[in-house]
């Protein structure tokens, strides 16, 4: 019901409801990425107009993240990196389409785990110049400067995001991220 009342277009019209899209999306809930990745990419093959488009590939892109996504017993995720790439490409996509702040800011953190920190720097900063109350993406910023040796530059990003008191669940997302740099990359970062 939510997700129908989500996508329900204008109810005075007569546009009919994306029933690919909500499958999508319920799929995706559901955890079953396969199923919502077909939804989408049908979809796609009808999708009208560019805010449609965003929708159906920011949904794409979610399908394939959580579909290479391992989180493990710690706590800690594992990357599939071939399923980040398709998120990443279905991500640019949407982002062309429509340039929402959300997208772009996991468009960030899949160049991110790409290890492509220029682009995950550049599209973190856009997404913030667009929100700059992103605060996942603001912690994402500081792993890329982090990454890039910025340290620094690093700390300010991680002090802003404290400073606004977020509440735990993006402090403990953000500490789960450093946690998974430090498992990967031992001993490189203070």
């Amino acid at each position: 019901e939510e997700l129908i009342s989500r996508f329900r277009p204008n109810p005075l019209k007569a546009d009919p409801v994306d029933f690919r899209l909500i499958a999508g999306f319920g799929f995706l809930r559901a955890g079953d990425y396969e199923n919502a990745v077909r939804a989408f990419q049908i979809g796609l093959e009808d999708a009208k107009g560019a805010r449609h488009r965003a929708d159906l590939y920011q949904g794409l892109a979610n399908a394939y993240y959580y579909g290479g996504y391992h989180p493990g017993p710690d706590g800690l995720a594992r990357y599939d990196l071939s399923f980040v790439r398709k998120a990443a490409e279905a991500y640019e996509q949407a982002t062309a389409a429509d340039a929402r702040a959300l997208s772009i800011g996991n468009l960030g953190w899949m160049y991110f785990l790409l290890g492509e920190y220029e682009q995950a720097e550049r599209n973190s900063q856009r997404a913030l110049s667009l929100d700059k109350n992103l605060l996942y993406v603001r912690l994402n910023l500081g792993l890329t400067l982090l990454a890039q040796n910025r340290i620094e530059d690093a700390y300010g990003a991680y002090r802003t995001v404290i400073r606004s008191q977020p509440d735990d669940e993006v402090l403990a997302g953000g500490i789960n991220d450093l946690r998974e740099v430090m498992r990967d990359r031992p001993g490189r970062f203070p």
